[in-house]
């Protein structure tokens, strides 16, 4: 009989101290699962005044931190890590960011929250330094308008892929014409003026972008090369000398 009560009391014990183990394991694996589950540090890029940001962050052995950022379609995202313990790693979402190499750069294309985290893989506390930038899109460039010309000018323009042209022009009785050519630093510009009749009927000057000197001063018939020192807008002005209405090509090649 006192053996089958020492058996009893034997089982409550035993039960009572299985669940206290269970409850204490119970517990146990809620708090990992929680500190596991902990909500990501958010990065406030306007509380911060920038959107480039850098700091260190200490993570303890085998342990991560997650951080979540907001940002918009069209922006451009930087993101890196130096780990001076070369056991670390980071990862943006599905991507793995390589520690101490080139950072990341993507384009962000859809507008939400993004979540990245830092892993500390050794067996000690240990602290990453962090680089983050998110900048804004540029916007688009507004196409170029070519620039108005005088009513006396004439610009420039070549078949694509061609770098030489001719134009047959007609000049008044002691008119003049311009020519506007936009060539770039650098280049050399060789030009002739093709007239049938006395050199002394035309005359040709070459002005520089900002400049009212001449550059350059030709007559008909004769080749000329100038190297471009200044980007921008050439003006080649003809004169016609005569009393006469006159017709004159232009051959030009800039390379």
């Amino acid at each position: 009989m006192w053996l089958l009560a020492i058996t009893f009391i034997w089982g409550k014990v035993m039960k009572k101290i299985l669940s206290k183990s269970f409850a204490t394991a119970l517990i146990t694996l809620l708090v990992c699962l929680f500190a596991f589950a902990q909500t990501p540090k958010r990065i406030d890029f306007a509380k911060e005044g920038s959107p480039a940001l850098v700091w260190e962050e200490r993570v303890a052995a085998n342990s991560s931190k997650s951080f979540i950022f907001y940002a918009k379609k069209g922006q451009k995202l930087t993101l890196s890590m130096i780990d001076d313990t070369n056991q670390g790693s980071m990862d943006l979402g599905k991507i793995s960011i390589e520690p101490n190499a080139d950072p990341l750069e993507m384009v962000i294309e859809v507008t939400k929250d993004y979540t990245f985290s830092v892993s500390n893989n050794s067996k000690k506390s240990t602290s990453f330094r962090i680089f983050i930038t998110l900048e804004d899109a540029k916007p688009a460039a507004k196409a170029s308008t070519p620039k108005p010309t005088d009513p006396g000018s004439v610009r420039v323009q070549f078949a694509r892929g061609e770098s030489s042209v001719s134009l047959t022009k007609t000049i008044a009785p002691n008119g003049s014409l311009d020519f506007l050519i936009n060539a770039k630093k650098g280049q050399m510009m060789s030009f002739t003026i093709g007239y049938d009749f006395k050199d002394s009927d035309v005359e040709a000057f070459l002005t520089e972008p900002g400049l009212q000197d001449i550059s350059l001063q030709s007559g008909p018939k004769e080749p000329n090369e100038f190297k471009i020192k200044k980007t921008g807008d050439h003006r080649l002005t003809v004169n016609n000398t005569t009393r006469k209405k006159i017709t004159i090509t232009l051959y030009l090649d800039i390379n």
